[in-house]
């Protein structure tokens, strides 16, 4: 049975869309299998639409995302 090659953004391979909104697309994803083993778990991937014309709200978006990034807690997805 032959599969259909799934699109890929970076390391992570798109399975399904979940939301698509007026600031981009939320996908259902995992992160591909490198030569040391499996594939991590299923993650939420965001793609976000950001213009090059609006370099505040991109710098605004990185700061937030880094923030999000450092929370440890049992209640917040990794």
């Amino acid at each position: 049975m032959d599969e259909t090659p799934k699109e890929r953004i970076g390391e992570y391979e798109l399975l399904e869309l979940i939301g698509d909104g007026a600031q981009g697309r939320v996908y259902k994803a995992r992160h591909v299998a490198g030569p040391e083993g499996d594939p991590q778990e299923l993650v939420a991937l965001k793609v976000v639409r950001i213009t090059g014309e609006d370099e505040k709200l991109r710098l605004k978006f990185q700061e937030q995302a880094e923030i999000l990034r450092r929370l440890s807690h049992t209640h917040i997805v990794a």
